[in-house]
């Protein structure tokens, strides 16, 4: 199942959406440089509500790079949409083993 939660949405309300569905996958993306600092937000709250290594975060958008994904402790990288696809389905087999 995917939920889609929109944009400009609360980070604390992505990682109660996230921990209430179980998720194995939260996805942002972003195409601003003065955003791209949420990211790391998104991951500091998910394992605030108990969500570390359970689900994986995977980041996008035009000013990110891989390099950016693993300073932040993202699980995951991008480049464009075709390729989060392929992405979210890897990681959806890590997460159920």
């Amino acid at each position: 199942m995917i939920v889609d939660m929109g944009r400009d949405v609360p980070i604390k309300d992505m990682a109660a959406k996230a921990k209430e569905m179980n998720a194995d996958i939260v996805a942002v993306s972003t195409l601003m440089t003065t955003t791209m600092p949420n990211m790391k937000k998104v991951v500091d709250e998910l394992a605030s509500v108990g969500r570390k290594g359970k689900t994986r975060v995977l980041i996008g958008g035009a000013p990110t790079s891989m390099d950016f994904a693993k300073s932040i402790g993202a699980d995951s990288w991008c480049k464009d949409a075709s390729g989060a696809v392929k992405e979210a389905e890897a990681l959806v087999k890590l997460a159920r083993g």
